[in-house]
């Protein structure tokens, strides 16, 4: 595993959840320094604020831009779960399927990595 813990399935459950229950996407948003707006291609509002700052343009843009690429990013994880799944272990060579670790670069399946981690340490 690369940095902290992984994002469990539940976890992505809920934010594909929380997506498709949000009004769809894309999202624009426009503004002056009286204030902005991220409204949707036909015109629903998502959210305003009065008077803007540089940092609310910037953060307007971020929420405009939100549904579309979460939506990509979950879209992307779907993907690469499914590429890694059909891998194969750099120790017994069998696919890894779901239960796969990520070591010295490397992937192993469930039933390796123990090993593999021991081996690496008695080095």
């Amino acid at each position: 595993m690369v940095g902290g813990d992984r994002v469990t399935e539940q976890e992505l459950k809920e934010i594909r959840e929380r997506l498709e229950a949000a009004t769809p996407g894309p999202w624009e948003a426009s503004g002056s320094p009286y204030g902005i707006n991220v409204y949707t291609l036909d015109g629903i509002t998502i959210c305003e604020k009065d008077e803007a700052t540089r940092a609310d343009f910037m953060n307007a843009d971020f929420i405009a831009k939100s549904s579309t690429d979460i939506r990509r990013l979950l879209d992307e994880v779907e993907h690469l779960k499914h590429s890694i799944s059909c891998a194969t272990c750099a120790e017994c060579a069998d696919q890894v399927g779901d239960k796969w670790e990520l070591f010295n670069h490397s992937i192993y399946c469930s039933n390796c990595i123990n090993y593999v981690k021991e081996v690496y340490n008695d080095k």
